[in-house]
């Protein structure tokens, strides 16, 4: 775990969005899917909110944007770990929101 300290991290590390979101403006993909800790909701909200609404407002609103927190345990892996998953999709490839995966019966990982 690190200190915390969001997009204020000392190291420059909570910047790394605004690279991101010029990379989106520069390559305007068909879409993109971006992926932080929990505790950006928690701890970071307000920054989280900023975040959303400029990926919303990327290329005059051309983007459809959802966000959900999911676990990677109730996907099919082996592991409880609960992320923070951003997707947006360009709305000239997709005019309906993006359809998030629904979760699977983890498998059991004993030995036979």
């Amino acid at each position: 775990m690190g200190l915390r300290e969001g997009m204020a991290d000392s190291q420059g590390r909570g910047t790394i969005i605004e690279h991101v979101i010029d990379a989106l403006k520069v390559k305007k993909p068909p879409a993109f899917i971006l992926e932080n800790v929990r505790g950006l909701l928690t701890q970071h909200r307000n920054d989280f909110d900023r975040i959303i609404l400029r990926l919303r407002t990327l290329h005059a609103k051309s983007y459809l944007v959802s966000w959900r927190v999911m676990n990677t345990e109730d996907h099919g892996i082996p592991q409880h770990r609960e992320r923070v998953y951003i997707v947006g999709v360009r709305k000239d490839v997709q005019v309906s929101p993006y359809v998030w995966p629904k979760a699977i019966n983890p498998k059991c990982l004993a030995r036979s």
